[in-house]
Formats: C-alpha cells, sequence, structure tokens
C-alpha cells in the first residue's frame, strides 16, 4: 500500500526529534524511516540499494544508543501529540508474536510455535468518533521467553500464582498506567481491552486510577449480597436494546492451545441486557468488591453451523440510556483496530520477513516502524471512509499508472480512496465481489503498482532525454 509523500514526511520528522546523543545518529534514523516509508514492502538490501548504506543501517540498528527506548521515545511523543490535538480518544490494549525466522530462540526468545520469537504488548490510540482514525503507538512491551511454553502448570494454586511478582499478566496493568500519562489532557480517555484482560487486579488498578474501560470479559465472577454468579444475574433483566450489525468475514486460526473458529461475513440481530453488579474478589486476593456497569450482548438465533455472538462486556461508562448502550458497544467493535495493526506491521511493513538476528536490531527496527504501520493504517481507514479522494492518498504518477496498467480495472479521472483501493487490491488478485480485500492482497496489489510505476518513471525520464 502507498503512502504519499505528506506521510513519508510525518514519519521521517517524528525522528528528527529523538535524543540519540548524536546530530548524526539522529540523521540516520531520519534516513532510515524515511527509506522504509516510501516502500516498506521491500527486503532491507533492497530498501537501502548501496552496499555502504546497507552496512551502516545495520550498524545502527545494533548501536545501544539507538536501541528500542531511544526510538520509542519520539513515537510515543508523536502518538501524545495526536491524541491531544484530536481530545477523545480510544487506547486499544492487546499482546501479538512476532515471528523472527533469521534468528535463533536462545537469541530472541520462544513462541509456543517452538519457533524463534518476540511477544510484543501494545496501548495503541485511535480517535473515538466514529471514523476511528489511528494516532499512534503511546506504549510498547517486548519480552522473549527462555523456552517454549505449553501452558500454565495446573499444579500452580491460586494463592501461590497471586504471589508471583513477574507476571506476564502485569503487562496489562502497566499498558494502563503508561498509557493513561502520555494521554494525560485529553478530553476522553477509553481504554478497550479484549477478554484476555479479564482480571479483578486489573479492574481494581483502573478504578485506583480512575480509568475509564470497556472490557470483554470471560469468567463468569461471584456476585455479593447472595445473587449469585454474573451470567444468572444478567439473564434475568429485560432486553433493553435489539440491533442488527453487520459481522465481516473471519478466517480460522490454529494454535498449539486453541482454535479460534472462521466465520462467514452475515447480519446478526442482537439483543442486549444490562445491569450494574458488585463482584467479589477471588479468594486467593485480599481486596474489596468492585462495583461495574456490564451488559450481555447475545445472538440469539444464529445461523446453522454458526456460533452465536455472545460477549459479557464491562465498562466504567454509564449504561442508562439507548445511546450509551450503543456507544460501549461501538467502542468495543473499535478494538479490531488494533489487529489491523499488526497486520499492517506484519505484513504491510513485512516485518517478519526481516532477515535480522540479534534482540536489539530487531526491537530497534520495530521501533522505526511503528510509525509506518500506523500510516498505512490510516491509509486504509481513510479509504473506506465516504468522500475521501484517491488524490489524498496516493501519488499522482501512482494514479497515472492505475489506469495505464494492462492488468487493473478501469478507474475514473477523480476516483475515491476506496475505488483506487479495489483497483490495487485487484493487482494482488483479490475478487471484487469478495468482501473487503486484506492486507497480504493489499501488499501484493502494491508491490505489482510500485514496480510498474519504476518503470513508468524510467520511461517518462528516456522520453525527456
Amino acid at each position: 500500500m502507498a503512502l504519499s509523500e505528506k506521510a513519508i514526511g510525518r514519519v521521517a520528522s517524528i525522528f528528527e526529534r529523538a535524543e540519540l546523543g548524536d546530530p548524526r545518529r539522529v540523521r540516520r534514523a531520519v534516513g532510515l524511516a524515511e527509506a522504509l516509508a516510501l516502500a516498506p514492502h521491500l527486503s532491507l538490501p533492497k530498501v537501502w540499494s548501496t552496499p555502504s548504506e546497507l552496512e551502516a543501517a545495520y550498524r545502527f540498528l545494533r548501536n545501544r544508543k539507538t536501541d528500542f527506548s531511544a526510538l520509542m521515545e519520539p513515537v510515543q511523543l508523536a502518538a501524545r501529540e495526536a491524541a491531544l490535538a484530536h481530545g477523545k480518544v480510544l487506547v486499544l490494549h492487546d499482546t501479538t508474536e512476532i515471528d523472527c525466522p533469521s534468528a535463533m530462540p536462545d537469541e530472541v526468545g520462544h513462541l509456543q510455535t517452538g519457533r524463534a520469537g518476540i511477544y510484543v504488548h501494545h496501548a495503541f490510540c485511535v480517535g473515538a468518533d466514529a471514523f476511528h482514525v489511528p494516532l499512534g503507538v503511546p506504549y510498547s512491551l517486548l519480552w522473549g521467553r527462555a523456552q517454549r511454553t505449553t501452558g500454565r502448570s495446573r499444579k500452580i494454586s491460586g494463592p501461590e500464582l497471586a504471589k508471583l511478582e513477574m507476571r506476564e499478566s502485569d503487562r496489562w496493568l502497566e499498558g494502563v498506567t503508561e498509557a493513561s500519562l502520555w494521554t494525560q489532557g485529553c478530553s476522553q480517555v477509553v481504554h478497550v481491552m479484549d477478554s484476555e484482560a479479564d482480571s479483578f487486579r486489573l479492574f481494581e488498578h483502573m478504578h485506583k486510577l480512575g480509568a475509564d474501560y470497556v472490557i470483554r470479559m470471560r469468567h463468569d465472577r461471584l456476585l455479593e449480597d447472595q445473587e449469585g454468579r454474573l451470567a444468572e444475574a444478567l439473564a434475568a433483566e429485560p432486553v433493553t436494546l435489539q440491533r442488527l450489525t453487520f459481522l465481516s468475514a473471519r478466517k480460522q486460526k490454529t494454535m498449539p492451545s486453541a482454535t479460534h473458529q472462521g466465520r462467514p461475513a452475515r447480519h446478526a440481530l442482537l439483543k442486549v441486557r444490562s445491569r450494574t453488579v458488585e463482584i467479589k474478589p477471588p479468594r486467593h486476593l485480599v481486596a474489596e468488591s468492585i462495583t461495574l456497569n456490564v451488559m450481555q450482548v447475545l445472538e440469539e438465533n444464529p445461523p446453522a453451523g454458526q456460533e452465536p455472538i455472545a460477549w459479557v462486556i464491562a465498562t466504567s461508562l454509564p449504561l442508562k440510556s439507548r445511546a450509551q448502550i450503543e456507544c460501549v458497544i461501538d467502542f468495543y467493535r473499535a478494538r479490531w483496530l488494533i489487529e489491523e495493526f499488526h497486520k499492517a506491521l506484519k505484513t504491510g511493513c513485512m516485518f517478519e520477513k526481516r532477515q535480522l538476528k540479534s534482540f536489539e536490531s530487531i526491537t530497534s527496527l520495530l521501533a522505526l516502524c511503528y510509525p509506518i504501520a500506523c500510516e498505512l493504517l490510516r491509509v486504509r481507514t481513510r479509504s473506506r471512509q465516504t468522500g475521501i479522494r484517491a488524490s489524498q492518498v496516493l501519488r499522482r504518477t501512482q494514479l497515472d499508472c492505475l489506469r495505464a496498467h494492462p492488468k487493473a480495472r478501469p478507474l475514473g479521472s477523480d476516483p475515491s480512496a476506496e475505488e483506487a483501493l479495489a483497483v490495487i487490491a485487484g493487482l494482488g488478485g483479490h475478487i471484487k465481489y469478495n468482501g473487503p480485500p486484506g492486507w497480504q492482497t493489499l501488499a501484493a496489489g502494491y508491490m505489482e503498482l510500485l514496480a510498474f510505476e519504476r518503470g513508468w518513471i524510467a520511461a517518462l525520464a528516456k522520453r525527456k532525454l
């Protein structure tokens, strides 16, 4: 997917403010980020075409003074400025794993598959309005596992687990704390998380911070005042809202410990029940009960063979009116954008194809790629909005090439961004009536467009001679 000259300039300008101890390192950071943004799909030897440039880039990525934390600070500052300018923001939290195919597991860490790779926990900012414009990464935590894990040992009891000082689950608490600091001053900040974050300690932590949140629950918790469990308390409530919602298609994913079922695109009639509850702390924690606003979002009659939508969402936001309930549902549904950000990073920036071997060089390159992935996602987000012209997200030569490419679908004189994106996806093999294109199809189409554009520019230059 192409970035405009303005977007490439924004990426490069972020690293002009990096504190790297030497202005030459800053210039190098700016140049590397700009080269990557110009052609994020290319391998590093092709991004930096001469041997001297490539060697200088590798030295930069290995340098301790240009490590992940040093490069991450201007990225966080840019995210803060964008969030303050927007005012009302959602902070989406999630963890992803990144394959490092050229590294050794003992050097960078082990994934569940046994391959070499790292785990990354992100807080990703987007606008809280209907467009959910990507704003940046105010927090990122990296770690590698010393050995392959196949799940938590069942011999560890609740009290023993509670006493462990270093737990990966603390990343959710740290992410909320750090992201709250970087977004301080915004008129509204809401932290949005999936069911993996459902933790009494996290609810307790956010209440102490005074942070707003929307979190999908996975535990059927005990309630105070002998009210039984959460599920039966919600089931007893009347339906407060019915809503027809479009569900996009999802591919089935198989992991070592679980299988995430796929589904075709469809419309679902969702029924919502809500109430305020007081949940008890787990028996192994010494803590006070916590009051939550909760809603059950249930698809009662799914198509045959399809798993019903069944969410229980906890929030600090009010659920007294239809508008408030719909707002919380929309905030939770915006959570998918952090998964799209991960795809932009892995596929749009081809990060998992990078042939780097050390933890230091891999993570330094990751920091350089964050603003690029954000810009790529912003392009796709804008292309799906009505009223955005293709000329606002693509270079003029790229539009000319799309019209001239022999394999491209017809493109009008003033196309929308969505129309141009569909033509690019078609070059990558996307079928017109097969739903929105994915990152891999877009990346393949963009590579085809860039190759054609290079030939086009060379032919124009030769004609002028």
